[in-house]
This record gives C-alpha cells, structure tokens and sequence, in this order.
C-alpha cells in the first residue's frame, strides 16, 4: 500500500512543494531563545538539527487552513512540549544563501562543505542504539557551514527521504536526526524580536 502512496505524492502537482521547499516562512515558538547552547559546536543532545542562542528556526505556511506545518508534522520534542504556535517571519530578515535538503544526497553535498566527528557519548549512544552500531559517525560542523551559509532547509518531502536512516559518506556514517520535518534553520537572523512572543504560555 505504501509505496503506491508514495509514488502519487511524488509525481502529483499538489505535492511538489514538499520537495521545493517554503514559499513563506512562519517562526515557531520553540527553540526560540530556548536553546541551552551558546554556539553551534554542541554535540550533547541526540539531535544533529543546528540549534544555538542565534538561531531561527521557520515552518512552511500557512497550509490551507493551519498556520504551518508544525500543526500537524512535528519532532519528538515538540510533541512533549505541546507548543506549536508559529508567526510570520519579519520581512527584514534577509533570506540570504541557503542549501534545501531534499534527498540522502543533499546531504552528503552539506557534510561536504564541511563535518565533524561524533564523540559525545550520549549522542553515540543514542544514534547507534537507533540505527546500529557503526564505525564512525559524522555529522555537519554547523559553525563552520553558518560562514557560508544564511540558512538549511530540510523540507518536508527531505524529511521522509533522509530522517532517521543511515546515509554513507566518504568511509563514515551520518543521519538527519530530530529535525522538525519542513524546517529552516536561519543562523543569522535577529531573534531578540521574537523572544517576548515565544515565551509567552501557549494555553
């Protein structure tokens, strides 16, 4: 039954902007201010999604009648924290240069650009007891890439084809873990004005 689903969301019209990516960027209220980690070098938390003090992070929207994606597609962490609230992106944020992962090997091109080892122990831990042990993994050195890059989109139709699956690269192993599906992630936009509405109670 699957793959016949998927070959119709593939090839239909009405689906093609999972692949193309966000026409219009909402903010979500999480990981706005919230993030524990001053920059982007921090490998502690199981997920591999940049997140630091600075960053953005957008959903595509509105989709029909929601505001976003982030009403019905979101991570782990999301569903925990039940906060789904999203806002249009201030129009003087400057979209900038970008990379949209959209398959395994758009994000083999990122780890290209440049990677780094996983050592953190817990990351280890968690990434192998998910997807088995491996030599060595790797991941993007997102502090590196966010000199050369205003933003990375994972889009929706990126998600389902790279999360949560082993992506070989260059002797090693990586893997697109925790992301909200749709996301991008902006390294150099201005979060100051969001914070007061992000830590608002969403109830």
């Amino acid at each position: 039954m699957l793959p016949p689903l998927a070959r119709i969301i593939a090839t239909s019209p009405d689906f093609t902007w999972w692949w193309e990516g966000a026409r219009s960027h909402r903010v979500t209220a999480k990981d706005i201010g919230t993030s524990p980690f001053d920059d982007l070098t921090e490998q502690s938390h199981w997920s591999n999604q940049p997140r630091s003090a600075q960053t953005i992070q957008t959903t595509p929207g509105p989709i029909e009648s929601l505001e976003s994606t982030m009403a019905v597609c979101f991570d782990n962490d999301t569903a925990y924290a039940g906060d789904n609230r999203t806002l249009p992106l201030a129009k003087n944020d400057p979209c900038g240069q970008g990379l949209r992962i959209t398959s395994p090997s758009d994000w083999q091109d990122l780890l290209s650009v440049a990677h780094t080892v996983v050592t953190d122990d817990g990351r280890l831990h968690d990434w192998s007891d998910m997807l088995g042990t491996q030599r060595k993994w790797v991941t993007p050195d997102w502090q590196t890439i966010s000199q050369s890059f205003d933003w990375i989109e994972l889009t929706l139709g990126g998600f389902l084809m790279t999360s949560y699956r082993t992506i070989e690269f260059d002797g090693s192993m990586s893997a697109v873990i925790g992301w909200t599906p749709g996301a991008t992630i902006f390294f150099n936009g201005d979060p100051d004005e969001y914070l007061g509405w992000a830590s608002m109670s969403s109830r």
